[in-house]
């Protein structure tokens, strides 16, 4: 289970009458629904099904929607990101970092 954020838009791609501005200043931060990037969770199963979610915040909540798709006991592996700490109280082996 991961979350990856996604530009909307063509803001900043490359045009066929000029080539895209650069900007030296970008917004730290991940990135949110107002800001044009909206977030989307996802979640791979080994050998199996992929699901993606496009989500306005990254919270307990929106993870909870997607762990209704794990069954029971899973091993569930995810980066350190606070809104999957709960995972490992809720009954899954929560594992960080990639699998070996």
């Amino acid at each position: 289970m991961d979350e990856m954020y996604i530009p909307a838009g063509q803001k900043g791609t490359r045009c066929v009458s000029r080539w895209p501005r650069k900007r030296g200043l970008k917004l730290r931060g991940r990135g949110t629904w107002k800001k044009d990037k909206p977030p989307i969770m996802g979640l791979l199963e080994r050998g199996g099904q992929a699901v993606l979610r496009v989500v306005k915040h990254i919270t307990k909540k929106a993870v909870d929607e997607l762990q209704e798709l794990v069954a029971d006991g899973s091993a569930i592996i995810t980066d350190d990101f606070r809104s999957y700490m709960h995972l490992g109280r809720e009954g899954f082996r929560r594992r960080r970092g990639f699998p070996v």
